[in-house]
Parts: C-alpha cells; structure tokens; sequence
C-alpha cells in the first residue's frame, strides 16, 4: 500500500505573523508630495534668470526729484544774482550779470551731477539685495523641503523597519514549522516502510525455515527408512543401505551427493569434509566471518533489541547474496532466533 502524503497545514502561529506582516503593508505611508516645490522652482527661475544691473539716470525717480530741486533752486539762483548785478548798474541789465547769473545755475547743475554716483550706488545696493533677498527666500524654502522630506523618510523607514522585522519572524515561523512537518512525514513514511519490510522479511523467513524444517524431516525420514531396511537385510548388488542412509545425511549438512548407496570418492570426500562437524552441519567461512562480526550478548543485553539486530543483518546478507542460505539456517539454529 503507497504511503499517502498529508498535505501542509500552516498552524496558528504562522497564521497570525503571516495577519501581522499584512496588517503592516496596509500602514505603508503614501509617496511623497511636497508642498515648496511650486514656489522652489518659482524662486530658482528668479535667480537663473535675472537681468544684469543696470542704471538708467532718466528712470531714476529719485534722480528726477533732485534734478527738478537743483534745476529749480539754480534757476532763482541765476534770478538772483542777476538782480544783485542789476541793482549795481542802477537797474540796467549787463552780460556781466548774465554771466554771473549763469555760473550760478551751472553750479546748481553741478550739484545735481556730484549726486549722480551716490544714486548709482544705491540702486546698485537695492539690485544686490533683492538677489540676497531671492537667495534668502530660496534657502528658507529648502529648509523647509528638508524638514518635511526628513519626516516623511523617518516614518518611511520605522515602516520597513517594521515591516523586516515581522517578515523575518513569519518566514522563520514557517520555516520553523515546515520542518516540523517534513520531519513528521519523513517518519511516518519511514515508519510505514519498515514495517511493510519487517513484515515481508518475516513471511521469506518463516517460509524459509518451513521448507527447511519440511527438507530436514524428509530427509530424516529417508535416512530412517534406509536404516530400516539394512537392519531387515534388504540391498545387494553394491548398494549398502547404511551408505545410502549416510550419504542423506551429508545432504542434510550441505554435501549434495547421490543417494545411490555406494561408498564412492565422492561420498568419501564428503565425510572427510564433515566428519570435524559433530554431527552438526559446518559453516562456510563467509558464515564463520559474520559470526565473528556479531555483537557479544551479556547479562546486561536487551535480547530484543538485539535479535533485532541480528535479523537486520541476516536479511541484509541474505539479499546481498553474501551468505547462502545453509549459512543461514545454521546460523539461525546456533543461536536460537
């Protein structure tokens, strides 16, 4: 009967590392959305793309109020001084006083153009410190991109963390747990198989120590037979009943002879062979050699365990052809199993 195979049951145990591994996938955070990109990339495009400085005098509000100031103060400057040299003439207008009148103005003029640098200079300033200001508002806007980009990468990485931690302990449950049920049926496997080898190597060795018992008592019957019928003095013509009674016997032992009843070479042979045995049949050395190699029995000696041992090693020899089976009913007659 074929061994029939239990399929594999996750037990309790895996189901729940497996119910916790599933809840954690269910709490993965979602990707990342910033919300300073928009104005990052606003910013930066402001940076990258921001004219060289420039002055224009003319759109220079600031320069138009102090020319409108000087041109003003130099034109009652001029009106000034004219009048002054008017009044030294007796009230008569004269190219001195224009003179005077126009280097009065063309001072004021002056004044307006010695001004001219330090407006410069100030919107040079204001230039360069709305490009810091740009570089500024870019910083703070990359800090604030790290900070919530940091966040979100410390709750990404508690949630692989966990996530690791509740796979390896699912997969070493399993593991854990096949195992245990691997093993289980390679014993139960294992456990059914020797028995049906127990049991096949139970029925060939009762029936071989049938057959045998069956041969030897034919063969004692024989030999009995021919015994009693030299005792009647029947034969004759060479056959000797107590030959023939002998040779059945070598047969008994292993010698394979003719029962003919003649006293020949080869039924010479065959009781030289045997006549150190006692009357007992004699071993092959391949026999003598696993009598030697099997464990000593003492006192102490659990005799099941090892007649079992013995039977083991008998019916490995016996399917290996390593001894014959005289060898083993001589063996198994000497020592009592």
């Amino acid at each position: 009967m074929a061994y029939t195979y239990k399929p594999y049951e996750e037990s309790e145990a895996v189901k729940q590392a497996k119910a916790n591994l599933e809840a954690q996938a269910a709490k993965k955070p979602t990707e990342y959305t910033s919300n300073w990109q928009t104005q990052l990339n606003e910013t930066l495009n402001q940076i990258q793309n921001r004219k060289p400085f420039t002055y224009d005098l003319n759109a220079d509000a600031l320069y138009q109020q102090y020319k409108d100031m000087y041109t003003t103060q130099g034109k009652m400057a001029m009106m000034d001084t004219m009048g002054q040299a008017a009044a030294l003439t007796g009230g008569y207008g004269s190219s001195y006083g224009q003179n005077v009148g126009q280097q009065a103005y063309h001072g004021y003029l002056q004044e307006l153009n010695n001004v001219v640098p330090e407006l410069y200079g100030l919107a040079l300033d204001q230039y360069n410190q709305k490009g810091n200001d740009l570089l500024n508002m870019y910083g703070l806007l990359s800090d604030q991109e790290a900070q919530d980009y940091g966040r979100w990468q410390d709750l990404q990485s508690a949630y692989e963390s966990e996530r690791n931690y509740l796979a390896n302990l699912y997969n070493a449950e399993r593991d854990y747990d096949y195992g245990r049920y691997a093993d289980a049926q390679k014993y139960a496997y294992q456990a059914e198989r020797d028995a049906a080898a127990d049991a096949q190597w139970k029925a060939e060795f009762d029936e071989a120590i049938r057959q045998y018992n069956q041969n030897y008592a034919f063969d004692q019957q024989q030999y009995n037979d021919a015994k009693s019928a030299s005792y009647s003095g029947g034969g004759g013509g060479g056959y000797d009943p107590e030959v023939a009674a002998e040779q059945m016997y070598l047969n008994s032992l292993g010698a394979n002879l003719e029962v003919d009843g003649i006293d020949g070479p080869l039924t010479k042979a065959a009781r030289e062979k045997y006549k150190n045995g006692g009357g007992e049949p004699k071993l092959s050395s391949a026999g003598e050699s696993f009598m030697s190699s099997l464990p000593y029995a003492h006192a102490g000696t659990d005799m099941n365990v090892w007649k079992k041992t013995v039977d083991e090693r008998l019916e490995r020899a016996k399917n290996s052809g390593s001894l014959s089976d005289e060898d083993i009913m001589i063996i198994i007659k000497k020592l009592g199993l």
